[in-house]
């Protein structure tokens, strides 16, 4: 918990494990109940993360260059979407992100 009253959820997976039909169903309760939700999703959510994304997907790369780019992409992330975010009250984060161990759907 955050000390203005808000929560991060990270919604976690490999591709296919459901995260994008989960998160509209997450999404509901804490909006029912006043919170401000923002819903994002990694890598991208952001003009470096979308710019790595599209490298990720499009590219073949090493798997440690895979891992660097979606690391890179979640730290501006945090930094240029969610962090911002948190001058709001009762903030909910829920991000959509496949796990940082991406290697294991490789």
């Amino acid at each position: 918990m955050l000390t203005n009253g808000g929560f991060l959820i990270s919604v976690e997976g490999l591709d296919g494990a459901g995260k994008s039909s989960g998160v509209p169903v997450l999404q509901e309760a804490p909006q029912a109940n006043g919170y401000s939700v923002l819903v994002t999703h990694e890598p991208g959510g952001g003009p470096v993360g979308e710019h790595n994304r599209e490298l990720i997907l499009h590219h073949d790369m090493s798997l440690q260059t895979e891992l660097l780019l979606i690391a890179a992409a979640r730290a501006e992330h945090v930094e240029q979407v969610i962090y911002p975010r948190w001058g709001v009250e009762n903030p909910v984060g829920l991000n959509e992100r496949p796990c940082f161990f991406h290697g294991a759907s490789s």
